[in-house]
């Protein structure tokens, strides 16, 4: 009786010693899983990294060497040239202009355009755009026709000139600044529009002023207010 007792709990205990050694097997089979997916992540989440990095990169690079459209080119290169038309005939204005207003006026030229064409050479810069150090034709041939006039003709000529010309360019400089793709083109066509629109309204008013006096000769404001005095003081 007590030899098969004993025979049962042995045979009890080798069924627990058995059990406890599949149990560790296992257990190492599921950590050597654990270590493989930990080995196998990096990859994965690598990749991953590496790809997004590279298509973020490509966006900003095409953003930046983006070409710039074939109206957007012409627009840049004329506004240079017509920038230094200004300057030279502004040049030309204040040597052969016998009214003092038209003097001022073409001075103010000389030096808002000036600073246009700076920070226009400043923007085309890195935009593969090259911009001239001559003129276009058609500004070339405006400059040498008001050459040709002199005194009260000239006068006339050079404001009725400043009113179209800067007609013309104020409507060219809102297209820009509605359509131009690059920000630093739009803002450069906003910011000039409003000294341009301020020289067209000049312009009307002298223009106005040297084609009705039949002298051409003309006053300015401030002359005018000083010969008021002049006369107040000689009465009193």
């Amino acid at each position: 009786m007590k030899t098969t007792n004993l025979f049962s709990l042995l045979i009890v205990l080798g069924a627990l010693t058995f059990a406890g050694c599949q149990g560790s097997g296992g257990g190492a089979d599921d950590t050597r899983d654990s270590v493989g997916a930990i080995e196998r992540s990096p990859d994965r989440d690598n990749t991953g990294v590496d790809e997004s990095t590279d298509t973020s990169m490509g966006a900003q690079g095409e953003q930046s060497t983006a070409a710039l459209d074939e109206n957007t080119r012409t627009f840049l290169t004329e506004a240079a040239s017509g920038n230094m038309m200004e300057i030279q005939l502004g040049e030309l204005a204040q040597q052969k202009a016998t009214n003092a207003r038209v003097k001022e006026y073409a001075a103010m030229m000389v030096r808002d355009h000036t600073r246009a064409n700076e920070e226009l050479r400043t923007i085309t810069q890195g935009r593969n755009v090259t911009i001239s150090n001559t003129m276009e034709d058609k500004h070339r041939r405006k400059l040498d026709q008001l050459r040709d006039k002199e005194g009260v003709e000239f006068d006339r000529a050079y404001m009725k000139h400043m009113v179209d010309d800067h007609q013309e360019d104020i409507r060219k400089y809102e297209e820009m600044a509605r359509e131009a793709s690059d920000p630093a083109i739009r803002n450069y066509a906003n910011t000039t529009l409003t000294t341009l629109r301020a020289h067209l309204e000049q312009a009307k008013a002298i223009r106005d002023q040297v084609t009705k006096n039949k002298s051409g000769q003309g006053t300015t404001d401030r002359e005018k207010s000083d010969a008021g005095n002049d006369n107040g003081s000689n009465r009193q």
